[in-house]
């Protein structure tokens, strides 16, 4: 049975009988249809009087005679409804048996009949009531349907059978008698006097009558639903909310129609609107739904609509789960970056960290600026960078804070090619002994060695792999060891700038007081290289027989006496007439004179008796004085030209001991310094006269130009400046003839590799072989057949007999 609707609108609420008489029974009630539940009071009337009522509550008529009363209300037919007001009114046994003198209040419904012809009237009460139905106006005992009245107990209503389409009045009425007396005050039941207020609800169910909800006309009146006066208290049908469309049930559009919607739109064209779809995206006219979770078939998610499965697994039923198959997907799940909704919330990757990336084509970890970023969650995409920072991204080594490289590209994206690298000069390495060419210019650059250069360019001579800085020098001519002196360390050199070499007869020279010609010193060495240390001095034993002068002695023992003479010493056997002291005991001979004591007599040769500084062999100081009386003053002083070459030391002799080295001799190649100007054998083929580290001897051609020596680069300027007996090779042709590097004269318009080989005695055509294929009678007069051959015969040899007499003319 279809559960009833209450309606506001048509509940009763009924008046109080006690204070006023109806005046009108119908308008104490309200038609009631199908389906209408009202409920109501019945009121408690105060009687004046005590055992019978002597007035009418309201005033209104009097009692009847019988009971002191007369007729009080307005009646309706024969019955008069409300108050009991004429004495032997009473209702037919028919609703009851029970006579109604007035027992209490009344409340009155009309009912119409519907198609059916079968009502159910329920009725639940708070007291006892009791429950009529009869004919509208009329008390006729046969048209009482249905009267319920229990004493003492509450109705619960009944069925009642009636004519489809006639008006019936329901009474509900108090019950009029109390449990301990009539009106005495007792307990009261429902609607007497003094008594509390009675509740109830009246249900009218109809039975067979019109389906309100669905469309079509059930009850057989002809009429369907809406137009159906059974359903008027139905809101299915009509447009109760006003929003122009009735309710979907009945084949409308409006799927609430109690609230004003207007429908949405019909996006799957299926004819029923996107509000009230179970599936607005796919047709699905007929609204199946075969699981019944309100989303239509088509739309349904659920495999074999069932939607309490759980198909993944994932704790969510799939009615809930917004994919079934995906365990990583349902409500209440962490979204994750994945591009799916894990939550189910109808959101994508909400609440994750999108980071941006740039394309890397390079791969350097650096995006292209230039790029259009990609957003993603999950990390970079292949081939891209989280910043765009790259300066190029088509080069791996070139990205902020790379290491600058020596390769022309602004690698660390400074801004600055090429900035803090090391830029290094190479020197072209021609002779491939690991040293540059000291003159070449060299390349500076950061990249490397080019091939064929050293970043040394300290090689003097770059065409001979045996000159290198550090080589070892030998005596012939070059300077071997790139240290700007020729033969340095060799016997040919003045290593220690005395003037004379080893080969000149520098007995060391490593040390510039030892040379000849210096002065000897008491020290043990011969300063003057002539084999003897000291010789000449005090301290020395000059004549070998093992005393000195003294006081001390380098050589030998202190006390000789004339150490110019071996035979006279200390200890030595006195001689009788030879006029000298040989044994130093301060006596010659016993008998000689000798005035000045100084050993010598005049017999022995002393010049000057009288002076003990002057006698043969004596020391020779710089005082003016022939002291060892050999014929010179002061020989072997600076002042004195000892050697009789015109000079003495202090007129620029720097070796007094050998007349043939003077300010005024001729150098010669013999490794002294033969003028005295401080250098040895200028001049000669062993001078490096231009200190360009080479000496005629070595291959220097012109000795007066330092930038002419061999290995130099050769210049366009008409010199062999290489010393290689070309001149200006591979630079120009000089002769016109139109050949330059493989001309091997080219100062001869006739010798070049494309001319043929004339009889002259002449390499003409470069090949190494002179006159090759002439008879061996070769002369330099004008080419004769009989004199050379040729291949070509008597016309062949034209041209070269031609170019013999044009060479003649040149």
């Amino acid at each position: 049975m279809k559960t009833p609707i209450v309606l506001l609108s048509l509940l009763f609420a009924p008046k109080a009988m006690a204070t006023s008489c109806p005046e009108n029974p119908v308008n104490m009630g309200a038609p009631l249809s199908c389906g209408a539940v009202v409920t109501g009071q019945l009121d408690a009337g105060a009687w004046t009087g005590n055992a019978t009522p002597t007035t009418c509550d309201s005033g209104f008529g009097s009692l009847n005679s019988s009971l002191g009363a007369s007729s009080c209300g307005p009646f309706l037919g024969n019955c008069s409804f409300g108050w009991i007001c004429s004495s032997g009114t009473s209702y037919p046994s028919s609703c009851g048996g029970v006579q109604a003198f007035g027992e209490g209040p009344e409340d009155i419904y009309e009912i119409m009949c519907p198609a059916s012809g079968q009502v159910d009237l329920i009725l639940t009460a708070d007291c006892d009531l009791d429950l009529y139905v009869l004919p509208f106006n009329t008390c006729s005992v046969s048209g009482c349907l249905y009267g319920s009245t229990n004493s003492g107990l509450v109705e619960e209503g009944g069925t009642v059978n009636c004519t489809p389409g006639v008006t019936y009045n329901v009474v509900i009425e108090g019950f009029g008698f109390t449990q301990g007396g009539y009106l005495d005050g007792g307990v009261a039941y429902c609607g007497t006097h003094d008594s509390p207020t009675g509740n109830y609800t009246l249900t009218m169910d109809c039975i067979g009558t019109e389906i309100c909800d669905q469309p079509g006309d059930e009850d057989g009146d002809g009429d369907a639903d809406c137009d159906d006066s059974d359903c008027l208290d139905e809101p299915y049908c009509c447009d109760d909310d006003g929003d122009g469309f009735i309710d979907i049930q009945c084949g409308g559009g409006d799927c609430d129609d109690s609230v004003f919607d207007p429908p949405s739109a019909d996006q799957d064209g299926d004819v029923i609107v996107d509000a009230c779809d179970n599936c607005p995206n796919d047709p699905n006219t007929f609204q199946t739904d075969a699981d019944g979770d309100g989303y239509g078939n088509p739309c349904d998610v659920c495999p074999n609509f069932d939607d309490d499965a759980d198909g993944d697994g994932d704790g969510s039923v799939c009615r809930l789960d917004c994919d079934d198959t995906d365990n990583t997907r349902f409500p209440g799940n962490t979204e994750v970056c994945d591009g799916f909704d894990n939550d189910c919330d109808a959101q994508v990757d909400e609440s994750v960290v999108y980071t941006d990336y740039w394309d890397d084509a390079d791969g350097d970890g650096f995006g292209d600026p230039g790029s259009t970023p990609t957003s993603a969650c999950d990390g970079p995409p292949p081939g891209t960078a989280p910043n765009d920072n790259d300066c190029d991204d088509t080069d791996a080594t070139s990205y902020p804070a790379a290491t600058e490289l020596c390769d022309g590209v602004d690698n660390d994206c400074d801004g600055t090619v090429d900035d803090g690298v090391v830029n290094v000069d190479y020197w072209p390495d021609d002779d491939d002994d690991g040293f540059g060419d000291l003159a070449s210019t060299p390349v500076n650059t950061c990249s490397g060695a080019p091939p064929g250069t050293v970043a040394d360019g300290t090689d003097c001579d770059d065409t001979n792999p045996l000159t290198f800085p550090g080589a070892g020098e030998v005596a012939d001519g070059q300077d071997n060891d790139c240290d700007g002196a020729v033969d340095d360390g060799t016997e040919r050199f003045d290593d220690d700038f005395d003037g004379v070499t080893e080969l000149g007869g520098d007995c060391d020279d490593g040390d510039a007081a030892i040379h000849p010609g210096a002065v000897e010193t008491c020290d043990g060495v011969d300063q003057d290289c002539d084999g003897t240390p000291d010789d000449g001095l005090t301290c020395n034993d000059d004549d070998g027989d093992g005393y000195c002068e003294g006081p001390t002695c380098t050589n030998g023992i202190p006390g000789d006496c004339n150490d110019g003479l071996p035979g006279v010493h200390p200890g030595a056997t006195e001689v009788q007439g030879n006029g000298l002291d040989d044994d130093c005991d301060g006596e010659v001979d016993g008998q000689d004179p000798d005035p000045d004591g100084d050993g010598v007599t005049i017999a022995a040769g002393d010049c000057n008796p009288n002076d003990p500084t002057v006698y043969p062999g004596a020391p020779e100081p710089l005082d003016g004085i022939d002291n060892d009386c050999n014929g010179t003053v002061d020989d072997g002083s600076p002042m004195v030209d000892d050697d009789g070459d015109g000079a003495s030391e202090v007129g620029g002799d720097c070796n007094d001991d050998d007349p043939l080295v003077s300010p005024a001799a001729t150098e010669i190649e013999n490794g002294v310094d033969d003028d005295c100007d401080g250098e040895i054998d200028e001049g000669t083929d062993s001078g490096d006269d231009d200190g360009d580290g080479f000496t005629e001897a070595g291959g220097d051609c012109d000795d007066g130009d330092p930038s002419i020596t061999p290995g130099a680069s050769e210049t366009a300027n008409g010199i062999d400046d290489d010393c290689d007996g070309l001149i200006d090779e591979g630079l120009a042709d000089r002769d016109g003839d139109g050949y330059t590097t493989d001309d091997c004269n080219d100062d001869d318009g006739f010798v070049n590799p494309g001319i043929p080989e004339i009889c002259d005695l002449i390499d003409n055509d470069c090949d190494g072989q002179v006159d090759e294929g002439c008879d061996e009678d070769t002369d330099t007069t004008p080419i004769e057949t009989s004199k050379c051959s040729h291949a070509g015969g008597a016309l062949g040899l034209f041209p070269l007999a031609a170019l013999a007499m044009l060479r003649r003319r040149r």
